[in-house]
């Protein structure tokens, strides 16, 4: 059913310390940075080995990642999967309570 994990989000307050502490410790190097107005936040991609960690850092206290860092704090927001039937997979995780952020499939 999951053949991998291809992404990490991590949720940050400061994306350059979030991303200095991941090179410094994962020798990960960082993509450019990409402000997402549709998702009101900065993004920055850090690759090691066959994973990608998402930083996200947001950019207003409206913001999802505002409001998940002021309960949460700093952390792991999400994992993606690749899968070979995401239909399939959203109905096994559904059987088995494994929350779900979109019901809908967010294909990449």
């Amino acid at each position: 059913m999951i053949k991998r994990i291809t992404e990490i989000g991590v949720a940050v307050k400061d994306l350059t310390s979030a991303g200095n502490k991941f090179h410094e410790i994962l020798g990960a190097q960082g993509g450019i940075v990409l402000n997402s107005p549709e998702y009101d936040m900065a993004v920055q991609m850090f690759r090691t080995g066959n994973i990608e960690f998402e930083l996200m850092q947001p950019a207003s206290p409206q913001n999802i990642i505002a409001q998940f860092l002021k309960k949460r704090g700093e952390g792991l927001h999400h994992i993606a999967f690749e899968v070979e039937n995401i239909a399939e997979s959203i109905t096994w995780m559904k059987e088995n309570n494994v929350k779900i952020i979109n019901e809908r499939p967010v294909i990449v």
